[in-house]
C-alpha cells in the first residue's frame, strides 16, 4: 500500500533566503517589516516609513570584502527638528538604518560579521571633508540558535557600555541578537507582539487557514506575503532552490560537529589510557621501590642493626620502621 503524499505546504519556510527576502525585504511589503520593527522596539522609537537599498555593499579597496545584506533599509520618518504639532517625541526618526538578517546554523567567526556589517553601514555614511556623524545603525539578527557563551534570551540588545559602571557611550550602533531557539512552544504562550512575531517567523511553513494566528486576522499581510507561489512559476524555483540550499548547509554544520564530537571523543579516549598507563607505571615503580625499602629495612634489623642506621639506609621514617618490625614481631 502506497504512502499518501504529505500535503504542499500552504506557506514558505520563512528561514530560508529567498523567503525571508521577499517578505521582510521589498517594498510591496514593506508594512510587515514596519510591523516588525515597531514590535521590536516596543514604542522606544515608531517607524512609520522606511526606504529600501541596495543589499550589496561593494569595498572601497581593491583587496576589500563584498558585504551582501538580507535587507537593508532606513527610516525616513520626520527628521529631528521637522516635528509638526501633531507629531509625538517618539515618531521622530533620525534615519536609521536597519540591517536585517536571517542566519539558520551557527557558522565560525559568525559574531566578527555580525560586526562587520554593521561597522560597514556606519562607515560607508562618513563623506570627505565632512564632520563624523552618522545616523544611527542598527542590525538585527534573527538566528535559529542560541549566542555562544551568553545568556539563553530570546533578545539581547548590545550597545557600547562601560562594563564595571554600565554607563553608554552611544546608543547610534546596537547589535540586536533575536534567538528563535527562545521562541515560546505554543502561540497561546506568546504575550508580546515581538514574541508572535517570531512565533510566525519559526512556524510560518507549518501553519494553514485553521490555525490559530491565521484566524485571528491580524497578520493577514505577513500570510498573504508567506503564500507558497505557484508550482510553475519562476518564483517557486527560486523558493525550491534556496530551501535546498538551506538544508544542505544545515547537513553540512550537523556532519562538522559530528565529526568534530567523534574526533573528540576519540582523543579524550586516547589520552585517558595513556594517561591512565602512565599513572599506572608511576604507581607501579613507585610501589616497587617502597615495598624494597621495606625488605631491606627488614634485613638489616635482623642483622642487628639499630633503627637510626636503618632509617638513614633506607630513607624511610621511624615510624614505618617500627611498624615493620612490629608485624614481624
Amino acid at each position: 500500500m502506497e504512502k499518501e503524499h504529505e500535503k504542499e505546504p500552504l506557506f514558505m519556510n520563512l528561514h530560508s533566503d529567498y523567503a525571508f527576502k521577499q517578505v521582510f525585504g521589498s517594498e510591496q511589503n514593506k508594512s510587515i517589516t514596519i510591523q516588525f520593527l515597531n514590535a521590536l522596539f516596543e514604542g522606544e522609537f515608531v517607524v512609520n516609513d522606511l526606504c529600501f537599498h541596495d543589499k550589496e555593499v561593494l569595498p572601497s579597496e581593491e583587496e576589500g570584502k563584498r558585504i551582501l545584506y538580507d535587507v537593508y533599509c532606513t527610516h525616513v520618518g520626520n527628521k529631528a527638528g521637522e516635528a509638526t504639532a501633531a507629531d509625538d517625541e517618539s515618531t521622530i526618526g533620525k534615519g536609521e538604518h536597519f540591517i536585517i538578517e536571517m542566519q539558520n546554523s551557527y557558522e565560525p567567526l559568525w559574531e566578527s560579521r555580525a560586526i562587520g556589517y554593521t561597522a560597514a553601514a556606519v562607515y560607508h555614511q562618513f563623506r570627505r571633508g565632512e564632520e563624523y556623524t552618522f545616523a544611527p545603525v542598527f542590525s538585527i539578527f534573527v538566528m535559529d540558535f542560541s549566542l555562544s557563551g551568553m545568556s539563553r534570551r530570546l533578545k539581547h540588545d548590545i550597545r557600547f557600555a562601560d562594563i564595571e559602571t554600565h554607563e553608554r557611550l552611544s546608543d547610534d550602533v546596537r547589535l540586536l541578537f533575536l534567538s528563535l531557539k527562545e521562541v515560546k512552544k505554543k502561540w497561546e504562550e506568546c504575550t508580546t507582539e515581538l514574541e508572535r512575531l517570531l512565533f510566525l517567523i519559526k512556524n510560518m511553513h507549518k501553519m494553514d487557514k485553521e490555525s490559530t494566528p491565521y484566524q485571528e486576522k491580524n497578520y493577514y499581510k505577513l500570510f498573504h506575503a508567506s503564500e507558497m507561489p505557484p508550482r510553475c512559476s519562476e518564483e517557486y524555483v527560486y523558493y525550491s532552490q534556496s530551501v535546498l540550499k538551506m538544508k544542505e548547509n544545515q547537513r553540512a554544520v550537523d556532519y562538522a560537529a559530528k565529526k568534530a564530537r567523534a574526533e573528540g571523543m576519540a582523543e579524550g579516549i586516547e589520552k585517558g589510557i595513556e594517561k591512565g598507563m602512565a599513572e599506572g607505571i608511576e604507581k607501579g615503580i613507585e610501589k616497587g621501590e617502597r615495598m624494597a625499602k621495606q625488605q631491606t629495612a627488614i634485613n638489616l634489623y635482623k642483622a642487628g642493626i639499630g633503627i637510626d642506621l636503618i632509617c638513614a639506609a633506607t630513607g624511610l621514617d621511624q615510624h614505618s620502621v617500627k611498624s615493620l618490625i612490629d608485624s614481624i614481631g
